[in-house]
């Protein structure tokens, strides 16, 4: 080997395996709340973000947040998650994405199954049936109440699977089979969400703390609200003869309590009932002005005795 030789294999660079590797950041993940409120209204004016998020920042810094909280970084929150009816849910691949990405999740199957007539018994002439597993549904698998979509999921540290279930006959009975829009058009997608949702919630309730599939929030009808309503007494009625009392009344109160009493006395009930319900000060007033006219005359008969 001459110096030529040695030069060119000192000039080449052996890496070194065991140096450090630069941190690549995927995406901006604010820190805090100042940072994410003014991710926010950048992201508001957006045409990339979702309709429903444009122009609204607080919308989006409180989707932002609820994405950080399940694992999702910001952009991919507000592509995942929809708000239905008041309440957050995620889009059914968001949901399985949020599963798949955390370190507590082991695998996963999702299948249809469905009952297949395979003739009769020679002797008694009963049906046999098998049920058959299915990665995609025919039109007649599609008119089978018995038909359903299967969702099973395995967690690390934990031995045995949670497998859940979604089948036409469950569909029909809620009120959803052939309801106008995907359950008609993709019948067999919805009931595979449906699925992965009951699969995916309790195998993981800790990861995605009471969050449900957007699929399955849009067909919860709204919360009721059930505030009392606040009833408004209705005003009272003048009854008749009212106004002609009360002149009589205010004549009686200048001549003193007992012509005052007598008065009021010989009103119906109703009459004076709504003296007490419109004008309660008025019989006060009346009572004090009747109490100054005895005083009064008190004060005179006494003068006149001396």
């Amino acid at each position: 080997m001459d110096a030529s030789d040695n030069m060119a294999t000192a000039a080449i660079a052996v890496p070194d395996t065991n140096a450090p590797k630069p941190i690549v950041r995927l995406g901006i993940a604010p820190t805090t709340l100042d940072e994410g409120w003014r991710l926010a209204q950048m992201f508001a004016k957006s045409e990339l973000v979702p309709k429903n998020f444009r122009q609204r920042p607080e919308d989006i810094m409180v989707a932002i947040q609820y994405g950080l909280e399940i694992g999702l970084p910001p952009m991919a929150a507000l592509s995942s998650i929809a708000v239905i009816n008041g309440r957050a849910a995620l889009w059914g691949d968001g949901f399985i994405a949020v599963l798949m990405s955390s370190p507590l999740y082991a695998d996963h199957d999702e299948y249809y199954e469905v009952v297949v007539n395979k003739g009769a018994d020679p002797v008694t002439k009963a049906p046999i049936t098998a049920v058959e597993r299915r990665d995609r549904l025919s039109a007649d698998d599609l008119k089978a109440d018995t038909t359903l979509a299967v969702c099973t999921f395995w967690r690390h540290g934990k031995k045995t699977p949670v497998t859940r279930t979604f089948s036409i006959a469950q569909a029909k009975k809620a009120g959803l089979w052939g309801k106008a829009g995907p359950w008609q058009e993709y019948g067999d997608r919805m009931l595979s969400m449906r699925a992965r949702g009951f699969a995916g919630r309790d195998a993981f309730p800790d990861l995605l703390r009471g969050i449900k599939t957007a699929e399955e929030v849009m067909d919860t009808p709204p919360d009721i609200d059930v505030t009392p309503i606040a009833v408004v007494p209705a005003a009272p009625v003048k009854p008749e003869g009212y106004d002609a009392w009360l002149a009589e009344l205010l004549a009686g109160a200048a001549k003193g309590d007992a012509a005052l009493k007598a008065t009021w006395k010989i009103a119906q009930p109703a009459v004076r009932n709504y003296l007490m319900a419109t004008e309660p000060q008025t019989w006060d007033t009346l009572k004090a002005q009747a109490e100054t006219v005895d005083a009064a005359a008190a004060k005179a008969l006494a003068e006149v005795a001396q």
